[in-house]
């Protein structure tokens, strides 16, 4: 009987973080990546293949009961503070979470998609798409950032800072922990510091004022979900040093990355879509998610032509005269970048906010301020000439 169940938790692992992660190949280059972050729990059979589990139903009970809430996620604590032990444990759990909630949330708790008027009694669709549906979406977009992203960027970029090999074990060790929980606390606290912003078109759109109870939590308890999102990051880099210095653990884990490895290239599909496409697509996306920034529709306009400037150039589709500039950006690893990038914005910033918001009450200075910023991470990471492929042809 024992092992019976031990055959299933090892199949159910195997579909869990193998299968989906082939699978998911075939739709875009960036989804097998966040559904193998937290390999390293594949050391423990059974806490891989109950965690993805836990983390999907515990996202499907908050936004199925809505609970802590009533319009916007932001109103609860406790929901980000468990969001954030999902997502920066493992992304491959933070995306369980983020499409739990998103089930529970967008379809389970608000299940009428028409409008009746109460007085003529016509019906529209059109209008809760608008100021109710696609609002939500974006919300779930600001999510993913805590859920999905911090801890994809923050391996990807200590990944390219090697410490030297004279280092000894213990100090490479303090290295990791301190580097993870330090990136990881700066990605967590820009987002907080964002997102009571860019959470109002879920208010806006549908004509109300933002409560304060949207966003009060962030504002005022804000440090609680950054001690959390630091503990958890020093777990994370605990359990896997467990795996490296256990045989028995890593051995386990070896098995699932040789399966990962083994499998053969593929094209996403999202690459095979022009880049004209992918240019608009992504352009669109993140000018939506800034729409809590917009005091006008020209507000949305004009940075939306902005992004879409410093799109086309990285896609390769227009030429901005930059020389050999690329090519010694390349030579500094991204984190040195995106340190001197944070620092010239935020010195930007207490210039231009100090002084703008004597003559403003929207959020234009901010707006503009975020333009500059677009700028300055499109100059210190202006990426490679793109080079075409053929359609259909194969990853190298």
């Amino acid at each position: 009987m024992i092992e019976k169940i031990d055959s299933a938790i090892k199949r159910l692992v195997r579909f869990e973080w193998v299968d989906l992660p082939l699978r998911s190949r075939h739709l875009t280059p960036g989804l097998p990546v966040i559904l193998t972050d937290g390999l390293f729990l594949t050391a423990w059979p059974w806490v891989a293949a109950v965690l993805p589990l836990l983390a999907f139903f515990s996202g499907l009970g908050f936004g199925w009961g809505q609970w802590g809430y009533e319009q916007a996620w932001t109103e609860s604590m406790i929901l980000m503070m468990v969001a954030a032990v999902f997502g920066i444990l493992s992304a491959r759990l933070g995306i369980g979470f983020l499409f739990g909630f998103i089930l529970g949330d967008f379809f389970l708790a608000r299940p009428e998609w028409i409008v009746i008027d109460p007085w003529t009694g016509e019906t529209s669709v059109w209008e809760p798409l608008l100021q109710i549906r696609l609002p939500l979406l974006l919300s779930y977009g600001l999510l993913a950032f805590l859920t999905v992203h911090v801890a994809v960027w923050t391996k990807s970029l200590l990944s390219q800072l090697t410490p030297p090999p004279t280092l000894s074990r213990e100090i490479s060790r303090w290295w990791a922990f301190i580097g993870h929980g330090a990136l990881t606390w700066t990605l967590v606290y820009f987002w907080s510091q964002a997102v009571p912003i860019l959470i109002r078109p879920i208010f806006t759109w549908s004509g109300d004022d933002p409560p304060a109870s949207a966003m009060e939590p962030l504002q005022e308890h804000g440090g609680w979900l950054l001690l959390i999102a630091v503990t958890v990051s020093i777990l994370r880099i605990y359990l896997q040093g467990l795996t490296a210095s256990q045989q028995e653990k890593s051995i386990r884990m070896d098995e699932m990355e040789h399966l990962l490895a083994a499998a053969p290239p593929v094209v996403p599909w999202t690459l095979r879509l022009p880049r004209v496409v992918r240019t608009l697509a992504s352009t669109a996306w993140i000018t939506l998610l800034l729409a809590g920034l917009y005091y006008s529709y020209w507000d949305a306009v004009g940075l939306g032509l902005f992004i879409l400037l410093l799109q086309a150039a990285r896609h390769g589709l227009i030429r901005i005269p930059l020389g050999d500039w690329p090519r010694w950006m390349e030579r500094i690893p991204l984190l040195f970048r995106l340190v001197i990038g944070f620092v010239l914005i935020q010195g930007f910033s207490q210039q231009v906010l100090q002084e703008a918001w004597y003559w403003t009450d929207n959020f234009r200075p901010v707006l503009l301020l975020t333009a500059l910023s677009f700028l300055i991470l499109y100059l210190l990471n202006p990426g490679l000439p793109e080079t075409k492929q053929p359609e259909g042809g194969k990853a190298s």
